[in-house]
């Protein structure tokens, strides 16, 4: 608990941070929120500050529901792409959150404006794996490109439908 506080009041840590942490705001889709994913996703390069980020963009995704939750896919592939081994090491033992950032980062790169293709993108997480992260990256990549594959065929049963 010393060391959470101590993350959380250091000066590194925003106003904004502390204000969601201490649920003194919900996020939706608005300018706010928009901010707090910005700065969780794209400023977590510190150790220090990375599990404090990673727990905060978490409790958003989890909760994110309505416009919010379309737009979180994007997040999810940053996250992923700049923290492969932590955050697959987290997903290992939080099946429930692994399915999260599977529809999400499966719904950014089969609806979404992905500038990152998806090989690519699968490169560059590897790249960063260790044997134990590389192992269970085998299994997540396969049910990623299966939820891929769903989406392309749900897609050619409404056009054969409508």
């Amino acid at each position: 608990m010393k060391e959470r506080e101590s993350i959380l009041f250091s000066a590194s840590t925003s106003n904004q941070e502390r204000d969601f942490y201490f649920k003194k705001f919900e996020p939706s889709d608005d300018e706010r929120t928009f901010s707090l994913l910005d700065l969780l996703t794209y400023n977590n390069n510190s150790s220090n500050t990375r599990a404090l980020h990673f727990y905060l963009f978490n409790n958003i995704a989890l909760n994110a529901d309505g416009a919010l939750a379309e737009v979180m896919g994007d997040y999810f592939v940053y996250w992923l792409k700049d923290n492969g081994a932590f955050v697959l090491r987290y997903l290992q033992d939080h099946p429930q959150l692994e399915k999260v950032y599977l529809l999400n980062i499966g719904s950014a790169f089969y609806f979404g404006d992905q500038p990152l293709r998806y090989d690519e993108f699968k490169q560059t997480v590897t790249d960063q794996l260790g044997p134990n992260e590389l192992t269970y990256s085998i299994d997540f990549f396969h049910e990623l490109e299966s939820i891929l594959i769903s989406f392309q065929e749900t897609e050619c049963s409404y056009r054969f439908l409508g």
